[in-house]
């Protein structure tokens, strides 16, 4: 994160991207509660609705992307995490992206699914942010 900025300065709105197919991701309620009470433990304001003119709306994304590495969706998941807290902010008249954190996993292969592999990447994420 940018220096100085923690997270309970800004108001997050929480959003997950699930691009993981086969099966690979089937815990997308639980990184979602678990994230949330992490935002709600630091004292972030949730928002719904980002407000491009608003500097304190920020949005923080949890993106997957795995599938199954044989043909036919089978085999083991291969795949990662991506947790970015960004916001959009109009510069001449253009809207532009502010990426304040980035983090991105390790792409792993796991012969069930990345469940777990993807809840322990959003709790280091979050372990990593102010």
């Amino acid at each position: 994160m940018a220096t100085g900025v923690k997270l309970s300065d800004l108001e997050i709105e929480l959003s997950l991207y699930d691009d993981a197919k086969g099966a690979c991701w089937t815990n997308l309620g639980e990184v979602r509660e678990y994230a949330e009470e992490k935002l709600y433990s630091r004292g972030v304001k949730k928002i719904k609705g980002i407000k491009i003119d608003n500097t304190d709306h920020y949005l923080l994304n949890i993106h997957v992307i795995a599938k199954r590495i044989f043909e036919g969706d089978s085999g083991p998941c291969a795949g990662h995490v991506k947790i970015t807290v960004l916001r959009f902010a109009k510069v001449n008249d253009r809207t532009h992206v502010l990426t304040l954190y980035e983090g991105t996993g390790v792409v792993a292969i796991r012969e069930k699914n990345l469940n777990n592999l993807i809840l322990e990447e959003v709790r280091k994420k979050f372990n990593d942010m102010p």
